[in-house]
């Protein structure tokens, strides 16, 4: 469970403005990793989640399409 800790994102709460979204999106891989192997934790899960805040901001996304995104986000969390 400690080991968990080492990825962890530090995304600590939903980005509320498309910049923020930006730079919690960098974090993706480290989250979900963190999260996976967590496995019961939930703050972690909440942290994966969060970096997929880019599909709550107004405009194009900036590492792929919306859908794509989303496809992905349903897959890990």
């Amino acid at each position: 469970m400690l080991l968990s800790e080492l990825p962890r994102s530090g995304i600590q709460r939903l980005p509320i403005n498309s910049d923020a979204a930006a730079i919690a999106a960098t974090a993706r891989a480290r989250a979900a990793w963190a999260a996976a192997f967590g496995g019961v934790r939930g703050d972690l899960w909440a942290e994966s989640a969060f970096t997929y805040a880019t599909l709550l901001s107004p405009g194009p996304a900036p590492d792929a399409g919306p859908s794509t995104i989303a496809n992905h986000a349903r897959t890990v969390i």
